[in-house]
C-alpha cells in the first residue's frame, strides 16, 4: 500500500509539474498570441476588406479576394491565412513573412468542400480562330510549357503543321495552336484548354516558420512549391494535393541552405520531373513522411532533357553533405507511368533515388525506412554515390519496364562519389524486373569506391527470369575483391531456391548453387536461407510469413526495434519485413490516387 501511494503520489507530482511547463510556455507565447490574426481569401471577397472575416462585403471586416493582394501584406507571427474551401485562384502564392519558433505563419484552408485550389495555368476561354481544319490558335503570350484539354496533360508536336490529333498542341511567337474539331472554348469547358503560366504555385521567398495545410495545387509551369531565394528553416508542408507540376511537384532549390523541413500526409502526383525533389544544397534534417508518391516523371526526356534524373522522392546531394534525411511511411508507386498505363522515355523513373548523400556517420546519414514502393520504371530504391545510409524494413516489389529496375541499388553508377558504410536490413525484394538486390563500385574500376556495406536479413526472391534471375548482385568491389572493394557483408538473407545465375559475384561471374557462392565467399554458409520464404501472399501482395517459413526468427540482430507495421523485433528476428506472430495489419494495397 506504501508503494502504491507513493507511486500515486509521484504520478500527480508529475503531472503538475507538466501542466506548470505548459502554463510557462504558453505564458511565454501570449504576447505573440494575442497578436495573432487569422485572414480569409474567398473567390467573391474583395481586396478592400481587411481580412479578418469569412463575410462577404466590400469593405472593414470582410475575406479578401486575390493572392496578389496576401503577397503584399506583412503578416506576424502566430498569423494565419486561410483559403475558402471550393475556390480556386489562378496565382502564384509568393510568401512575404517568415514566423518565429513556436509561432508559424500558417496557410491553409476553411469552410467545407474540396481543397482550394492554386493553379499554375490560365483558362483560355475567348479569343480562338481557325487556321485550318481542326486546328486553332490564340494568343498566348508566356511560353506554356504544358496545355492541359479538360484537365488532360496535351501533347507538344514539332510544329503547328505536325498537329494531326486530339491533344496535340504547339506554341511559337506569343500563338498556341491546337487540335479540335469545333471552336475549343464551346468544345472544352471542363473545365477547358488551360495553359500553364505561373512558374510556380507557391514560392516560400526564403523565410522561415511556415505551416501550409490543406491546399490543393497544380497544373503549375514549373513548380508545384519551392523553397529557394535564401536560406531557410522550419518549413511544414502537411495535407497538401500537388499534381500536374511540369517540373518537381515539391522541392529546394539554388545554392541556399534550406533545414528542418517536413512534408507529411501529402500526395505529389502527375507531376513532369520528381514528386519531391532534395535538391543539391546543404539540406539538413528533412523529414518526408506518410505521403503518397505517384505516376510522376512524367516528361519524356526526347522533350526536355532534364528529365533523365527522375524519381518520386528524389535527391541529388552535389556531394553537400544532405545530413539527417528521414523517408519513412510513405507510398511510392509508378513512377514514369502515363495514364494509359504506358511507359514515358524516361531510364531514370526510380521510387526513392538518394544521389551523392556522402554522410560522416550513421548518425547524420540519411535513412530510408518502412515505405511501400512498387511499380517503379527504374530501381525501387537507389543509393547512388553515397555512404552511410540505412535502408530498412522496406517493400520493394514489382519495378519493372527499365533497363535498371533492381529492388535496391547500392552503387558507384556513374563513377562520381564512393559507395560506403550504407546498410541494408530487413527488407523484402520481390518481383522486380532486372534483379533484387546490386551492391557495386565504380564501372570504371577505381579503387576502394565500394566498403564495408552490410547486407542482413532481406528476403530476396523472385526477381528477374531466366536467363539470368539474379536475386543478388554483388560487382566491381561488391564481392570484396579487394581492390574495387572490401569488408562487404552478407549475412542472414533469404535467397530461395537454387537456380542457375541466381547470384552474380563479379561482373561477369554468375553462381547456380549455394556451394559455389560459399566457395567465394565461404561467410554465408549456414547464414542464408535457402527454400522459399513462404508470403502469405504474393497476388494480393502480403508479405507476412506463414507458419512454417524458414525465415522466422532466422535473422541476425541488427539493433532495430521495430519492423514494417511497426510492431516489436525479437531477438533473433525474423528475415523480411514482418516478424512472425505479431499484430497482422491490413497488408498493402497496390493504390491508384491522386488523379491523372
Amino acid at each position: 500500500m506504501k508503494q502504491i501511494t507513493f507511486l500515486f503520489r509521484f504520478e500527480f507530482i508529475v503531472t503538475l509539474m507538466k501542466k506548470l511547463v505548459l502554463f510557462l510556455i504558453l505564458l511565454c507565447l501570449w504576447p505573440v498570441l494575442a497578436n495573432a490574426t487569422v485572414y480569409y481569401v474567398a473567390n467573391a471577397g474583395n481586396d478592400s476588406c481587411n481580412g479578418t472575416s469569412s463575410s462577404l462585403g466590400s469593405s472593414g471586416a470582410c475575406a479578401w479576394q486575390s493572392i496578389a493582394h496576401v503577397n503584399a501584406h506583412k503578416f506576424n507571427s502566430g498569423d494565419s491565412i486561410l483559403f475558402q474551401s471550393g475556390g480556386t485562384w489562378r496565382e502564384q502564392l509568393t510568401v512575404p513573412s517568415s514566423g518565429s519558433a513556436g509561432s508559424p505563419i500558417t496557410f491553409g484552408s476553411y469552410g467545407s468542400g474540396a481543397l482550394p485550389v492554386i493553379n499554375g495555368a490560365n483558362l483560355l476561354s475567348s479569343g480562338w480562330i481557325q487556321t485550318q481544319s481542326n486546328i486553332w490558335q490564340v494568343n498566348v503570350t508566356t511560353q506554356p510549357k504544358q496545355i492541359f484539354f479538360n484537365g488532360v496533360r496535351g501533347t507538344l508536336v514539332a510544329s503547328a503543321g505536325a498537329i494531326a490529333s486530339a491533344n496535340q498542341w504547339f506554341w511559337a511567337a506569343n500563338v498556341l495552336y491546337v487540335y479540335s474539331t469545333s471552336n475549343p472554348a464551346t468544345a472544352f469547358t471542363s473545365p477547358g484548354i488551360e495553359a500553364g503560366t505561373n512558374t510556380y504555385n507557391i514560392e516560400t521567398n526564403g523565410n522561415s516558420y511556415l505551416t501550409f495545410n490543406n491546399l490543393h495545387l497544380t497544373e503549375s509551369n514549373g513548380y508545384g512549391m519551392i523553397f529557394h531565394i535564401a536560406n531557410a528553416s522550419y518549413l511544414i508542408v502537411n495535407g497538401l494535393t500537388v499534381d500536374h507540376a511540369y517540373l518537381e511537384g515539391i522541392a529546394n532549390g539554388g545554392a541556399n541552405r534550406v533545414t528542418n523541413v517536413t512534408i507529411e500526409n501529402s500526395t505529389v502526383s502527375w507531376c513532369g520531373a520528381s514528386g519531391i525533389d532534395i535538391a543539391s544544397t546543404p539540406a539538413s534534417y528533412w523529414t518526408i513522411q506518410n505521403n503518397v508518391v505517384n505516376n510522376n516523371c512524367q516528361v519524356d526526356i526526347a522533350d526536355n532533357g532534364i528529365f533523365q534524373y527522375c524519381g518520386g522522392i528524389k535527391s541529388f546531394a552535389g556531394n553537400a553533405l544532405n545530413t539527417y534525411t528521414l523517408i519513412t511511411g510513405n507510398i511510392v508507386y509508378s513512377q514514369g507511368k502515363r495514364p494509359s498505363g504506358s511507359r514515358v522515355v524516361n531510364p531514370t523513373a526510380a521510387g526513392i533515388w538518394l544521389d551523392t548523400f556522402v554522410n560522416t556517420s550513421y548518425a547524420n546519414g540519411a535513412v530510408v525506412t518502412k515505405n511501400n514502393v512498387y511499380d517503379n520504371q527504374t530501381a525501387g530504391i537507389f543509393i547512388e554515390n553515397g555512404s552511410y545510409s540505412t535502408v530498412a524494413y522496406n517493400l520493394v516489389y514489382n519495378n519493372t519496364s527499365g533497363s535498371d529496375t533492381y529492388g535496391i541499388r547500392v552503387s558507384d553508377w556513374h563513377n562520381i562519389s564512393p559507395t560506403n558504410y550504407n546498410r541494408v536490413y530487413n527488407n523484402v525484394i520481390y518481383g522486380n524486373e532486372i534483379g533484387g538486390i546490386d551492391v557495386s563500385g565504380s564501372q570504371g574500376s577505381e579503387a576502394n569506391r565500394c566498403i564495408g556495406n552490410e547486407v542482413k536479413n532481406n528476403i530476396i526472391v523472385g526477381n528477374a527470369t531466366a536467363p539470368n534471375p539474379n536475386q543478388l548482385v554483388a560487382e566491381f568491389g561488391g564481392e570484396n575483391d579487394g581492390t574495387m572493394g572490401s569488408g562487404n557483408v552478407y549475412l542472414n538473407n533469404a535467397l530461395g531456391p537454387e537456380q542457375s545465375h541466381f547470384i552474380r559475384w563479379g561482373n561477369t561471374t554468375n553462381k547456380n548453387t549455394y556451394a559455389a557462392w560459399y566457395a567465394a565467399y565461404p561467410a554465408a554458409n549456414g547464414h542464408t536461407v535457402k527454400g522459399d520464404p513462404l508470403f502469405v501472399s504474393t497476388s494480393i501482395p502480403d508479405f507476412h510469413l506463414q507458419p512454417t517459413s524458414p525465415a522466422i526468427n532466422a535473422g541476425v540482430n541488427v539493433g532495430l526495434t521495430t519492423d514494417y507495421a511497426g510492431n516489436p523485433v525479437h531477438n533473433p528476428p525474423s528475415i523480411g519485413a514482418y516478424e512472425y506472430g505479431e499484430t497482422i495489419l491490413a497488408p498493402p494495397q497496390n493504390l491508384r490516387l491522386g488523379g491523372q
